[in-house]
């Protein structure tokens, strides 16, 4: 008999960015009467074995169970650092990392998206029917750490370029909408 083995995954919530175009720390910011990352973390909490948030350069509250907040080490590095941190950090092979700003994925999605994370893949994210990738959600290999770190103490911070340099990237297509995210408060309507 041949049973698939379930890969365990840790999730890395992504909370601590700058959210200079929202004007606040959009994690705490409500839709549907529910703070934005309590949308994420809902879709993937039961797909994950440990929970990581990236809480950026201070201790934040967010106000949902997590097993370890994640501080960076290079300040204004950016989600590379959050993601470099988190895999860092993680006791699992892979990491599912999720932006707060994302409240319309699907735990259906999410679960897909864990599906392909096996070698030789190294990176899986998503990508909307209309041609829109999204390195925020997605699952990154434990492999990809010394790529994280040479990238950021080059100071190459960008999260699109970084992708770019690595081979075995595999790009899930989701609907559009589950890929909307949340950049102003307008957004939010």
């Amino acid at each position: 008999m041949n049973v698939q083995q379930k890969t365990k995954v840790s999730l890395g919530l992504l909370v601590g960015g700058q959210s200079t175009r929202f004007g606040s720390e959009k994690y705490r910011a409500y839709l549907n009467g529910i703070p934005m990352v309590q949308h994420v973390y809902r879709a993937a909490v039961d797909l994950v074995d440990e929970i990581l948030v990236s809480v950026g350069s201070e201790e934040k509250n967010i106000g949902l169970p997590y097993d370890y907040a994640v501080l960076d080490e290079i300040a204004g590095a950016g989600p590379l650092e959050g993601i470099r941190a988190c895999l860092s950090r993680a006791s699992n092979e892979w990491l599912l990392i999720m932006a707060c700003d994302l409240p319309f994925i699907t735990t259906g999605t999410l679960a897909k998206l864990i599906q392909l994370a096996r070698e030789p893949n190294k990176i899986i994210m998503c990508r909307s029917k209309d041609g829109q990738t999204q390195p925020l959600c997605g699952c990154y290999h434990r492999s990809l750490v010394p790529f994280l770190e040479t990238a950021l103490k080059e100071e190459r911070f960008g999260v699109y370029r970084f992708i770019d340099s690595v081979s075995n990237v595999v790009e899930l297509e989701v609907p559009s909408d589950e890929l909307r995210n949340i950049n102003h408060p307008d957004d939010l309507s």
